[in-house]
């Protein structure tokens, strides 16, 4: 594979900015060193494991936690989120109820459907 050949395998995490589902917010909490945000979520949560990546609103942020499908097949997927990525990405206005974008990463194998974006935020527009 390309990312194997190029020796950048795991590291390097890009996103299509294709939204593959919407994920319902849950609890927005504080923590002692930010922001946890727990979403719900089907699609995107089958294949996501602990520390996997994920775009959230275009954000990229990691799963701390994850469930195991309820009866719906839906899952727990809990994010922690520095302040300042709080305060600086629309995340400050997701509430328990608000439906949030949600990407899962590119894989080299997969489809090119959109557009290469990493989901690091590098400014805000007014």
């Amino acid at each position: 594979m390309l990312a194997d050949k190029l020796g950048i395998g795991d590291f390097l995490i890009m996103f299509t900015g294709i939204v593959a589902e919407t994920g319902l917010t849950l609890q927005v909490n504080e923590t002692g060193k930010g922001i946890r945000l727990e979403i719900q979520a089907e699609n995107t949560s089958s294949e996501l494991r602990l520390g996997d990546s994920i775009a959230v609103n275009g954000c990229c942020l990691t799963a701390v936690e994850i469930s195991e499908p309820d009866a719906k097949n839906q899952r727990r997927i809990s994010l922690d989120l520095l302040k300042e990525t709080w305060d600086v990405t629309n995340l400050h206005t997701a509430t328990p109820g608000s439906l949030l974008n949600l990407e899962r990463p590119l894989s080299f194998n997969g489809s090119l459907d959109g557009h290469f974006v990493t989901g690091h935020v590098d400014g805000v527009g007014k």
